[in-house]
């Protein structure tokens, strides 16, 4: 209510992630923002993700239902991956799948998450904007 969305026109999803990039790939759904903000690690009882590993997957599949000048949100919650090492994988992920896609911005958390010296788990969260690069 408070951003004023047309709830008439909201879709929900009710799938794993795989599966509703497939169906909305299927129905040749696109979209101008993607926000990907998957939980650092997670089971359904027969198999424990990596949401860093799960890119490899999830990016190529993202970027079928992206517009054109869209852009994709990549987010990634642990302090146990640094930001550059985040990027790399990001990278390799886009040169490897021959994506469309460039880093146009850095995300990191800010004031209400302070950054401490000597603190490495506090520095968990970190982000990428990747925008279509038609090249």
């Amino acid at each position: 209510k408070l951003n004023k969305f047309d709830l008439n026109k909201h879709t929900e999803i009710i799938s794993s992630v795989n599966e509703g990039l497939n169906q909305l790939t299927k129905d040749e759904r696109k979209f101008d923002l993607i926000i990907s903000d998957p939980p650092t690690s997670s089971s359904n009882k027969k198999k424990r993700t990596n949401s860093l590993r799960d890119y490899e997957m999830t990016l190529p599949q993202m970027c079928k239902v992206l517009n054109e000048k869209g852009s994709i949100v990549a987010f990634l919650n642990t302090h146990k991956v640094n930001k550059r090492k985040f990027e790399q994988k990001i990278q390799e992920i886009i040169k490897d799948n021959n994506l469309k896609l460039k880093i146009t911005k850095h995300l990191k958390q800010k004031d209400d998450c302070p950054t401490l010296k000597g603190f490495p788990e506090g520095t968990y969260l970190k982000g990428l904007v990747l925008t279509h690069d038609p090249r």
